[in-house]
């Protein structure tokens, strides 16, 4: 589990640091994270739907996100069901008023010609000495009632397509997620009510959010990267500074919320905080499945590349150069060459760094096209005080590996012949 090593009270740090702590949710944390995204909701002007979906890792999110349709469905029809005949008679109402005034204008429209024209024929009848005869007025008036006919019509297909509309949108409405600006608004007001009283808390805040950006975006936004629309990804919020760190996403109808991991580990480099673990899954979650994540240095790795055992071969198949690169760093290089069994084409001593020597190594064409690989040793120890072995890649045109390493520096060979040590 990640450290929490806390300093000064109110400190980024301290917010960053608490947020990494992962233990199960008590029912007093999941009131104080349901109360905090339902004040998300009320400060947002948006109905607090009052339908929460708790899930235990990514993978339950990414199915819930799939299925979110027939879950706000399955819960609407509970309402619908539990609230009764007389709870639905409102709704009923406002229904039967909407259709009920298109419809009223419609017959109105429709009757109004026919009025119009029996009075006028009646009168025409009553009255013979009516101007210019009653021969002329009747084309007219047919003319009139065709006209106010075809327009009685448009207004009919006017009010029931704008009734088509209105259920159409009432439905798509239930299962709208929340645009991106919820979530900027969703920050400032999560905080705890111990943290709202503190001048600086949007500050901490901001910069805790950046620096666990990366880890949120592991956690959560991987998982939905094939299944979920680019809004859904995009809705996934992280309450920050609601703690402790979760997930979730606001539908108008629905709230999913994932709990956190029972462990994270992570590395701190420079102003970012990363997910790694070498000695096993860096995140470990809390589902029926058990599911684990494995990461190096912040980058995700299949669980079959990160068993000890791993083969050569099954590194070449891996399609994501950065996925290689950590796995065969995490290997060793050594180790590495040895399973790839790569054929080794020169080696010298290193001039630039004394007692250590330079191999250069042919890679299999499928992995790297028309490059060969430069096996050095680094010219300063690392933290643990050891010299660490690492590789770059060389165009095939090398044969030497002194040109090799000249070349990876940027140093003409001559000059590299001639240093007396390198960093």
């Amino acid at each position: 589990m990640s450290s929490a090593a806390s300093s000064s009270i109110g400190s980024p740090e301290r917010w960053i640091d608490t947020n990494l702590i992962c233990t199960p949710l008590t029912e007093a944390d999941r009131e104080r994270i349901r109360a905090g995204i339902e004040h998300c909701y009320l400060a947002s002007d948006l109905p607090w739907p009052d339908h929460v979906v708790w899930v235990r890792s990514p993978g339950e999110l990414a199915s819930t996100v799939i299925t979110s349709r027939s879950l706000i469905q399955r819960w609407h029809r509970q309402q619908v069901r539990r609230a009764g005949v007389l709870a639905r008679l409102p709704t009923v109402g406002r229904w039967a008023g909407r259709i009920g005034a298109r419809v009223l204008a419609v017959l109105a429209l429709l009757t109004a010609p026919i009025a119009i024209s029996w009075i006028w024929l009646d009168g025409v009848v009553v009255h013979e000495d009516v101007p210019l005869g009653a021969g002329i007025f009747i084309p007219l008036m047919i003319l009139i009632d065709f006209m106010l006919i075809l327009l009685a019509g448009h207004v009919a297909a006017w009010g029931w397509q704008s009734v088509v509309e209105a259920v159409a949108l009432a439905r798509a409405r239930k299962f709208q997620v929340v645009e991106p600006r919820f979530i900027r608004e969703s920050w400032p007001l999560l905080a705890l009510p111990g943290d709202r009283a503190s001048g600086g808390r949007r500050d901490r805040g901001e910069m805790a959010a950046a620096m666990l950006t990366p880890i949120w975006n592991s956690l959560w936004l991987a998982p939905l990267l094939p299944e979920a629309n680019p809004a859904v990804r995009r809705t996934v919020a992280c309450a920050i500074p609601a703690r402790p760190l979760v997930g979730w996403i606001a539908y108008r109808s629905m709230t999913v919320i994932c709990e956190p991991p029972l462990e994270v580990h992570t590395e701190r480099v420079g102003g970012t905080i990363r997910l790694h673990n070498a000695a096993g899954p860096a995140v470990v979650w809390g589902d029926a499945a058990g599911s684990r994540d494995y990461y190096l240095h912040g980058v995700r790795v299949p669980e079959h590349l990160y068993r000890a055992e791993v083969s050569a071969e099954d590194l070449h198949r891996e399609q994501n150069s950065e996925v290689r690169r950590v796995v065969i760093e995490h290997l060793g290089w050594p180790e590495y060459i040895e399973r790839a069994r790569l054929q080794l084409v020169a080696a010298a001593p290193d001039p630039g760094n004394a007692g250590c020597e330079l191999r250069l190594y042919d890679l299999p064409s499928a992995l790297h096209d028309r490059k060969r690989l430069l096996l050095m040793v680094n010219g300063s120890p690392d933290h643990s005080g050891q010299q660490r072995k690492y590789a770059e890649l060389v165009p095939q045109a090398f044969d030497d590996p002194i040109a090799a390493a000249a070349w990876q520096y940027d140093c003409p060979v001559e000059v590299y012949r001639q240093l007396a040590r390198r960093t």
